[in-house]
């Protein structure tokens, strides 16, 4: 299963990602991270994110179980 990954903050699904999951975290806006990993790119809700967000270095996290 995993965590959506939208097309925009609140927008259509595009795919998921695996728990656990390393991602590189290229901005936040209004609880939404936009996220790009090997072989996506889009919005992830920011509550099912562990580790340094925009603003923190470096710029990664991982998904939470």
């Amino acid at each position: 299963a995993g965590l959506n990954v939208r097309d925009a903050p609140n927008g259509k699904r595009k795919g998921a990602v695996a728990e656990n999951a390393a991602v590189l975290v290229l901005d936040r806006v209004n609880g939404w991270c936009h996220v790009k990993g090997d072989n996506f790119d889009g919005y992830v809700s920011a509550d099912f994110l562990s580790g340094p967000l925009p603003g923190q270095a470096p710029p990664l996290a991982k998904l939470l179980p």
